[in-house]
């Protein structure tokens, strides 16, 4: 029943291709990339991604025992030509690829990009892990559709979740990919987990089926757009000598950077001690990217909050 329903649901919303044979439920999006890194990985695999980028991912492809290759992302994505460049050199396995918002800078793969990346996996052979961790939140216009949708040879694996778009409390995700790979992935996940939430599965397939999941996030997108465009203003006119920032396409947050005269730990600690948590920026910082930036969330916090958050910054800074 559940993946009957959520293939229809990414069929119709994100143009996939899929039946009930090409879904796997995971329990969000870290058990996908662990299980994938599992089943598929092997210890001196080449994995590419972009810097910055997810740490929680990078972790799993270390705990793997692969070799983690970082490429560039600049204001149109990952920097497909360095991806090209590598594979020439040496065989790559998989590519992880955050690309309707990169993570953490939320900066969209360009068009040309994506259609670039997939034919370097066609040719080369290797795996495209799609992260799309928040594919429903897009405010400007329609979203460009994700890699998978574009698939023709079962090169991706696409990943998602219901943690932004329900609730986090759901540790709900899931893996869409071509029959042979799920069915690969689904005998690792019995060493993990026999039997999943069965339970929680149905329950989320009837609100998929009565459509009570897309009510709701056509609600949340005007709420987060009118509070996207609160902080941002709020950001310019606070904040503007201080910061450079772009005001996202879709999302939950605004990728931040900070003068470079400005300490992001003593910022993010004198924050803490006024009530306001924000990242010290560590978590970004890489040998061969040194920004000043952080990402700054605005969906979960009511106008207000947001106000009181940039004068608390204002008043430290």
């Amino acid at each position: 029943m559940y993946k009957e329903a959520l293939s229809s649901y990414l069929n119709e919303t994100r143009g996939l291709k899929t039946t009930q044979r090409n879904i796997l439920s995971v329990r969000g999006t870290l058990m996908g990339i662990n299980l994938v890194c599992t089943a598929l990985i092997n210890p001196g695999d080449v994995v590419v991604s972009g810097i910055p980028g997810w740490q929680r991912a990078e972790h799993n492809f270390v705990h793997a025992k692969a070799k983690h290759i970082g490429i560039p992302v600049d204001e149109q994505g990952l920097a497909v030509d360095e991806l090209k460049k590598i594979c020439k050199r040496r065989k790559v396995r998989m590519v992880y690829v955050t690309p309707h918002h990169h993570y953490p800078t939320t900066v969209s793969l360009r068009i040309d990009r994506r259609l670039e990346l997939l034919r370097l996996a066609n040719e080369y052979g290797f795996i495209i892990f799609e992260d799309d961790y928040d594919f429903d939140f897009h405010y400007n216009h329609r979203p460009l559709l994700p890699l998978a949708s574009a698939d023709e040879n079962g090169m991706v694996i696409y990943c998602g979740s219901f943690s932004k778009s329900f609730s986090p409390a759901f540790r709900m995700g899931y893996l869409a990919a071509s029959e042979n790979v799920i069915e690969h992935l689904t005998n690792v996940r019995v060493l993990l987990d026999r039997q999943g939430d069965h339970i929680l599965d149905n329950a989320m397939a009837e609100l998929l089926n009565d459509g009570t999941i897309q009510r709701y996030l056509r609600k949340t997108l005007t709420v987060y757009q009118e509070r996207r465009n609160h902080f941002c203003k709020l950001l310019q006119i606070e904040l503007g000598n201080v910061v450079n920032f772009s005001i996202p396409d879709g999302g939950m947050t605004v990728w931040t950077e900070f003068d470079k005269s400005i300490n992001l730990e003593t910022l993010s600690q004198q924050a803490y001690n006024k009530g306001l948590y924000i990242s010290d920026g560590i978590i970004h910082q890489y040998p061969t990217y040194n920004e000043n930036g952080i990402r700054l969330g605005f969906a979960s916090s009511p106008m207000d909050a947001l106000t009181k958050s940039v004068e608390i910054i204002r008043a430290l800074i």
